[in-house]
């Protein structure tokens, strides 16, 4: 019997440090020539804890010769104020698709935002949010 109980307590800690109760929700969206995949993560209170976005724009033929221009043009971009506290990475294929990859958590995001997140942000209403958006989730 102290087996079965120890065993228990073992798959618990297990549990417990592999963070079960977490719920992720990935929405994407494609227009044309741009994709975008966001990503969440809610802790076991259903309260978003962070999240990352990946947005892939591919380049029209004629756009080709202009790659290292506009991968300049958006690390620029992305450096101004607007989104000071953002972790934002700006990079390319060295073909013709440019990404901008960004890292976020919830004090990030409120700062960057200047809105404070709370319990109303959680799984269901990210989710309703971003579908009501054009944004496909699951």
């Amino acid at each position: 019997m102290k087996r079965i109980g120890l065993i228990g307590v073992c798959f618990g800690m297990v549990l417990l440090l592999t963070g079960c109760g977490e719920k992720r929700l990935e929405c994407t969206r494609s227009e044309d020539n741009m994709e975008q995949v966001i990503n969440f993560k809610f802790n076991s209170n259903d309260v978003f804890e962070s999240g990352s976005l990946r947005q892939t724009v591919k380049l029209d033929e004629d756009e080709l010769d202009t790659l290292d221009e506009g991968v300049e043009y958006m690390k620029e971009y992305f450096s101004s104020s607007e989104f000071e506290g953002l972790d934002i990475k700006v990079s390319d294929n060295g073909k013709d698709e440019v990404y901008v990859d960004m890292a976020f958590d919830a004090d990030e995001l409120s700062e960057a935002t200047g809105a404070e997140l709370g319990e109303d942000d959680n799984y269901d209403s990210a989710k309703d949010t971003f579908e009501e958006m054009g944004y496909v989730c699951k």
